[in-house]
C-alpha cells in the first residue's frame, strides 16, 4: 500500500478515521493509534476518548446487572415465602397469597435473566 498523499513512499500505517494510507511524514500518533497529521486528529483523539469511556462503562454495566440481579432473586425470594406464610396462616389476606407467589416467581426469573445480563456482558468485554 502506498501513502494516499505521496503516491511514490510506502505507507506505514492506515489512519484510523478515514482509513487512508500513510507515510512517515504523513502520519501522527495519538493515543495508540495512527491519525492524518493536521487533519484527522480531533477525530481520532474522540475516537480513543469514546473508547475509553466505553471500556468504564462495561465494568460498570456488568456490576449493575450483578447487583439487580441479586436483588430481584432476594426479593422474589422473601415473596414467595410470604405467599407461602399467608396460605399458611388461612387468614383473611389469603386472597393475597397468591400474588405475593405469583410477584415472587417473577422476580427469582428477573433476577436470573440480569444476573446472566451481567455474565454475557463480562464475557463479551473480554473479547
Amino acid at each position: 500500500m502506498k501513502c494516499y498523499n505521496h503516491n511514490g513512499i510506502d505507507a506505514i500505517g492506515i489512519c484510523k478515521s478515514c482509513g487512508k494510507g500513510l507515510c512517515q511524514e504523513c502520519v501522527v500518533e495519538i493515543e495508540g493509534s495512527l491519525s492524518c497529521k493536521n487533519k484527522c486528529e480531533e477525530t481520532v483523539r474522540n475516537l480513543a476518548i469514546l473508547l475509553k469511556r466505553n471500556m468504564k462503562l462495561v465494568g460498570t454495566s456488568e456490576k449493575i446487572s450483578k447487583i439487580s440481579g441479586k436483588f430481584y432473586i432476594t426479593t422474589g425470594i422473601i415473596s414467595v415465602f410470604i405467599g407461602l406464610f399467608v396460605i399458611g396462616l388461612h387468614q383473611i389476606f389469603s386472597d393475597f397469597s397468591g400474588i405475593f407467589l405469583v410477584l415472587g416467581i417473577i422476580f427469582v426469573v428477573l433476577g436470573f435473566f440480569a444476573f446472566s445480563a451481567g455474565f454475557a456482558i463480562l464475557k463479551e468485554s473480554k473479547k
